[in-house]
């Protein structure tokens, strides 16, 4: 039981901290900022970090330190970046194969989709089908044409089993007889569960004005992206479409995680 004079000393506590984190919010960041890539560098996520880290770090006032977390098709650096403090100081730069693993989850793993306050969705871009020059296929239409004809037989290369990319191959060969689904790929940044919305919204503010700096497009473009910069309300809407359209292929073509 509080008495009084211990009771008198919480409210001074309280009185003194409430004003203490809206202080924080306000001039937040105040120090460098982790952005956790969970891919090796190289990739195509980490590609896109590496254009926007310093734009994005002036936005802010603040550095911004990549940190390349791979393994698990993302899952590893995902689930590090759901531990973390929801401060604004981590940040996850992730693709659409983190829906492929909410879509098709490893046995006895949880869900990670609500460990996120989604933030921007950064660029969109589409995922291609190539194929060596004595293959014979210079269209898809060739293409899904010899997969009719030689059921099983052609190979198809995926990062990974369960990938985004491995379920959009899915999702075209299903399309194939009539070619009218597509899938744009996509990128965007996320907040741990928790993080104010005032952060949220200065981090989105920041990267929406990285997102139309001339400079930052052009070299997005000529790596295929097309910078988008929704906000995390259409992102969520986006982020969850995804995990249904890639749950749904993955249930008709009796995909698991870890086939």
């Amino acid at each position: 039981m509080l008495t009084r004079r211990s009771f008198t000393r919480f409210l001074s506590v309280a009185a003194v901290a409430a004003p203490s984190f809206a202080h924080a919010q306000e001039h937040y960041p105040t120090r460098s900022i982790r952005m956790i890539v969970p891919w090796p560098p190289g990739g195509g996520v980490d590609a896109f970090g590496r254009v926007v880290q310093a734009a994005l770090g002036a936005q802010l006032g603040q550095n911004i330190i990549i940190d390349n977390i791979g393994g698990g098709s993302g899952r590893i650096g995902t689930q590090t970046a759901s531990r973390a403090a929801p401060d604004g100081y981590t940040l996850l730069l992730a693709n659409d194969t983190f829906a492929a693993t909410e879509a098709l989850p490893v046995a006895g793993t949880a869900s990670l989709r609500p460990a996120f306050e989604p933030v921007t969705l950064a660029i969109a871009g589409p995922q291609g089908l190539l194929t060596h020059p004595k293959s014979g296929f210079r269209s898809i239409e060739e293409f899904a044409a010899a997969a009719r004809a030689r059921p099983g037989q052609l190979n198809v290369g995926v990062p990974g089993i369960g990938s985004s990319q491995h379920l959009t191959s899915e999702l075209l060969l299903r399309a194939a007889g009539d070619l009218r689904v597509t899938h744009a790929t996509w990128m965007g940044f996320f907040a741990p569960k928790g993080t104010p919305e005032a952060i949220r919204g200065r981090v989105h503010a920041a990267a929406t004005a990285v997102l139309k700096n001339p400079g930052i497009v052009a070299r997005l473009r000529d790596l295929g992206f097309e910078p988008v910069g929704g906000d995390g309300v259409a992102f969520a809407r986006l982020f969850d479409e995804t995990v249904k359209t890639f749950a749904d292929i993955a249930t008709e073509r009796q995909i698991v995680a870890g086939d």
